[in-house]
């Protein structure tokens, strides 16, 4: 698969927590490089994301965090899909 490396995050409290991790494994059967992570319940799901006064969702630190760490991992930066110039 022509694809970037891949960070999925989910939750155990997300309605499509068993959705997201099965993407994971097709994508990895696909050749391509995934992280992925469960973060821990409960996010807050769906109140988090409706509440824009809240800035800091307890789990945004955990985020980042995989969000720091992937890009320091990978390559991800650096692909450039075909037809796309650099």
């Amino acid at each position: 698969a022509d694809l970037p490396p891949t960070l999925l995050l989910t939750a155990g409290d997300d309605p499509f927590k068993d959705e997201s991790l099965d993407y994971a494994r097709r994508l990895r059967a696909a050749g391509v490089k995934v992280k992925d992570a469960v973060l821990p319940a409960p996010t807050g799901w769906p109140c988090s994301c409706m509440n824009p006064a809240s800035h800091e969702a307890p789990w945004a630190q955990n985020v980042r965090r995989h969000v720091q760490q992937f890009f320091a991992s990978s390559n991800a930066s650096a692909f450039v899909p075909k037809g796309i110039p650099s």
